[in-house]
């Protein structure tokens, strides 16, 4: 019903939407089925992700040299691909169980040799203190005085 409406809005305006003021906006046209999740569409693509793993080792060992480093693209972007599935149990986005959320990320991060567990932890310490220059160790933007005291070439 939601995104009915605002797609009568849209049409209304001449087919453009109008730009959002803030995330109220943003919510209100998406459809409604937009933040449930899918258990069968994540398993999904979970499963596709992993064929693409499957795919980039099978590349890598049976590449001929001159092949190798689309090989590699092919492998990293195919690694890429564990991280955000991992990423999105983490977030609890892939199932609504958290044991669950927990065995597909362990399983999808294990390959990247990453710890899903501790990333878990510092990543949602990330997020509760995300833009505060004091607590977040992941992102440290640079301040006005800092980006001041740069030369011309640094900045």
């Amino acid at each position: 019903l939601k995104s009915m409406e605002a797609t009568q809005k849209i049409e209304q305006s001449g087919g453009h939407a109008p730009k959002p003021r803030n995330m109220v906006d943003v919510m209100n046209v998406l459809p409604d089925d937009a933040m449930k999740v899918n258990l069968p569409y994540a398993f999904l693509t979970a499963a596709r992700v992993w064929v693409t793993v499957i795919i980039s080792f099978y590349l890598l060992a049976h590449s001929p040299w001159y092949l190798l480093p689309f090989a590699w693209i092919f492998a990293g972007t195919a690694a890429t691909g564990l991280f955000v599935v991992g990423h999105e149990c983490a977030h609890q986005a892939f199932s609504g169980n958290k044991v669950l959320n927990e065995v597909v990320g362990t399983i999808c991060m294990m390959p990247l040799m990453f710890p899903y567990n501790a990333w878990d932890m510092t990543h949602s310490h990330h997020h509760r203190h995300a833009n505060n220059m004091d607590k977040d160790e992941l992102w440290k933007p640079l301040t006005k005085e800092e980006v001041g005291k740069m030369g011309k070439l640094k900045k």
